[in-house]
């Protein structure tokens, strides 16, 4: 089997474009305290005998600080998240607190975390689109080049089966 190397080489342009743009929207607006959401940010990219196959990879609450989570009372999301009846968790608040504002005492950064929570609960996360916008951006650049990368795969594997 012929490798689609500039396919391949292509697409990991194309995800490398987009993880740096996100990685830097995160860092612009505040939004990744613990840098474990930049982090996170990765892609792969599978070989299958008739197919490649490409996902970007970060963690779950990435799409939530992406498109926003509306709130019970106001704001709104791209994707329609919403919350109803379910808050959000204390413990990851906590954290964020700390890494955010510094030290409490274990009483005063339950009763902010506490605080944080009604408040999201309440008025929702607004959206970001630290990873839609790069997206999209690339995203508008590719398939052309796509279509070029894959059309000099065939002229190589022309040349591979021509040889033989």
């Amino acid at each position: 089997m012929l490798e689609t190397v500039n396919l391949e080489a292509e697409l990991k342009r194309f995800f490398k474009q987009v993880i740096k743009e996100s990685r830097k929207n995160l860092k612009a607006d505040g939004s990744n305290a613990s840098g474990d959401l930049s982090r996170s940010l990765n892609y792969s990219i599978k070989e299958n005998p008739n197919s490649i196959e490409a996902d970007f990879l970060m963690e779950d609450y990435g799409d939530f600080i992406d498109k926003g989570v509306k709130g019970v009372k106001e704001g709104k999301s791209l994707a329609g998240y919403k919350y109803t009846n379910k808050k959000p968790p204390v413990r990851f608040l906590r954290t964020w607190l700390k890494r955010k504002t510094g030290k409490f005492r274990s009483r005063d950064l339950n009763s902010r975390a506490f605080a944080v929570q009604n408040i999201i609960y309440n008025r929702g996360i607004k959206p970001t689109e630290f990873f839609s916008k790069p997206f999209e951006k690339a995203f508008k650049t590719l398939p052309e080049e796509l279509v070029e990368a894959y059309a000099l795969d065939v002229e190589d594997f022309m040349e591979f089966v021509l040889k033989e």
